[in-house]
């Protein structure tokens, strides 16, 4: 091997990871953002335990309308599709072996912020839908079988309807903001390498 053969392997060795990323803040970050995805998760989780047996005996009052009962059991099941898709497509990965080197470990990080991303991006298909439409569904039984009930019924459509518009954008904002961190990863490593 030539001097230039170790010159060359030198540089290459020195190149592979860009001075502007500090792979500790990297680090720091990917710990965060697994403490934090936990805590969601938690909160998701929690919600349903208390979601789902609510509205299921909610669907046995045979005082309540037969819509309003069968819409319960739907915000029931709704919870559960909910909690399995928590478990199934949102859990933290693992934090990247300490042992990978930099590369790979930014980009296992890119992945994690990518695939919350995701999840994020279809909260209106796996979320809010089944729940939104069960909850609307649960209000028409009350305005069909006692129409003079609307003035106490469309205030919390109305709220329903905002609430749940208020958080889709707030989870589009938040997939827009990991994929923004993803892209900054892949600048910051192209712009150096």
């Amino acid at each position: 091997m030539t001097e230039q053969d170790d010159a060359l392997r030198a540089l290459w060795k020195t190149r592979s990871v860009p001075p502007s990323i500090d792979i500790e803040k990297v680090r720091k970050e990917a710990r965060r953002m697994t403490w934090r995805i936990k805590l969601r998760n938690l909160a998701e989780w929690a919600a349903c335990a208390f979601i789902v047996p609510f509205f299921a005996s909610t669907a046995t009052r045979p005082e309540l309308p037969w819509l309003s009962r069968a819409a319960s059991v739907w915000i029931s099941l709704s919870g559960v599709l909910v909690a399995m898709w928590v478990w199934r497509y949102g859990r933290a990965k693992a934090l990247p072996d300490p042992g990978l080197d930099t590369r790979g470990y930014l980009h296992a990080h890119r992945d994690q912020l990518l695939t919350q991303a995701a999840l994020l991006r279809s909260t209106p298909r796996w979320y809010f839908f089944p729940l939104g439409s069960g909850v609307l569904l649960f209000h028409l039984g009350f305005l069909l079988e006692h129409p003079e009930s609307w003035a106490r019924v469309a205030p919390s459509v109305v709220f329903s309807v905002l609430l749940m518009a208020v958080l889709i954008w707030a989870n589009q904002r938040g997939a827009s903001r990991l994929e923004a961190q993803a892209e900054a990863l892949d600048d910051d490593f192209e712009e150096e390498v």
